[in-house]
């Protein structure tokens, strides 16, 4: 068993705080968040592709980056591990972002 560095648990405590920062103006209005959600899921697809992404996103950490980068003789490249996740983000945002603007994207929304 390893032994995490501070560093480590702060930047964890670091994402979990901003992450906070984006939710807490959605709970300033439950009646609001209520209507929005139940909205969402009644339309068909999309909280399916909610929970497939959620699922993708926290089952990433685990197959991307290995507890012991140096195992096996050879060292994983955690840098380009991360690099592709954070380029495939901006791929599929960037390709959603520009369907919403092109003629007929009414359908998108």
């Amino acid at each position: 068993m390893s032994v995490r560095s501070p560093v480590t648990y702060g930047l964890a405590a670091a994402s979990v705080l901003s992450a906070l920062l984006y939710a807490l103006p959605a709970f300033e209005h439950p009646g609001r968040l209520r209507s929005n959600v139940r909205a969402a899921a009644g339309m068909a697809g999309h909280f399916e592709l909610f929970a497939a992404g959620l699922l993708a996103f926290l089952a990433f950490v685990f197959v991307a980056f290995p507890v012991d980068p140096t195992a096996g003789g050879s060292v994983v490249n955690l840098y380009a591990h991360l690099l592709g996740y954070a380029l495939a983000f901006v791929a599929t945002y960037v390709s959603v972002e520009v369907g919403l603007r092109l003629p007929g994207s009414e359908a998108w929304v």
